[in-house]
C-alpha cells in the first residue's frame, strides 16, 4: 500500500503493528517504524486509535480505506488524521449516496488554519476518485464546527439531512458528487 502524496503532505497508511505501538503508549517504536514524528495528539487519542485497529483487524480489505497520519513533509511530523469510514458502499449511505464513502478528518491545534485539511480532503477524494472510481463523497460535521463546515461549502458539499452520533451528537451529513465533485478535486 503507498501514501497519497500532495504538495506539503503525505497521508501515511497506519498498519496492524503501528496502530499497536501507538495504542501502547510506545512513542519511539512507533515512530521508527513509521518512519515520522509522532505529536502527543496522535499518541493520546487511543480509542480512536482501536476503534480503527479493530475495524482492519476484522476485515483486512480495510486498509487502503483506513485511517492515515497527516504527515507535514517539510518536519516529517504527524499534524493529523484522515481516512474513511468504511471500505465503500456500505448499507447506510445507500440512500443518499449510492457507491459512495464516507470520511472525516482531523487537523491538531498547532496546524489548523493553513490549509492542511484541505489539501488532505482534497488528495483522499482524488486518489478515491481516479485509482478506486469512487464518485460520491459523504462528511458529517457538528453544525458549531464553522472551519469544517466553511471547507464543506466551499468544495461544493452539499447538505442531505443530519443525524445524531453517538460520539459526536449532531452532525449536519453532507454530500459531493458529480460535477462539483470533479471541480473540487481538480483544484
Amino acid at each position: 500500500m503507498h501514501s497519497i502524496e500532495t504538495p506539503r503532505l503525505r497521508l501515511q497508511l497506519v498498519t496492524l503493528e503501528l496502530f499497536d505501538l501507538c495504542i501502547e503508549g510506545n512513542q519511539r517504536d512507533a515512530e521508527r517504524c513509521a518512519g515520522v514524528f509522532m505529536c502527543d495528539d496522535w499518541m493520546r487519542d487511543v480509542a480512536y486509535l482501536k476503534r480503527r485497529r479493530d475495524q482492519l483487524a476484522a476485515d483486512p480489505s480495510y486498509m487502503p480505506w483506513c485511517v492515515r497520519m497527516i504527515v507535514l513533509k517539510e518536519t516529517n511530523s504527524v499534524i493529523g488524521q484522515i481516512g474513511f469510514h468504511t471500505p465503500p458502499a456500505p448499507p447506510e449511505l445507500r440512500a443518499i449516496a449510492p457507491g459512495g464513502i464516507e470520511f472525516g478528518y482531523r487537523i491538531y491545534v498547532p496546524h489548523r488554519r493553513n490549509g492542511y485539511a484541505r489539501e488532505a480532503a482534497v488528495g483522499m477524494m482524488r486518489w478515491a476518485s481516479m485509482e478506486r472510481g469512487i464518485d460520491s463523497f459523504v462528511v458529517s460535521i457538528s453544525p458549531d464546527n464553522a472551519a469544517s463546515q466553511a471547507l464543506a461549502r466551499s468544495l461544493a458539499f452539499v447538505k442531505v439531512g443530519q443525524q445524531l452520533d453517538d460520539v459526536d451528537g449532531i452532525e449536519d451529513v453532507l454530500v459531493l458528487n458529480g460535477p462539483a465533485l470533479r471541480r473540487a478535486i481538480a483544484s
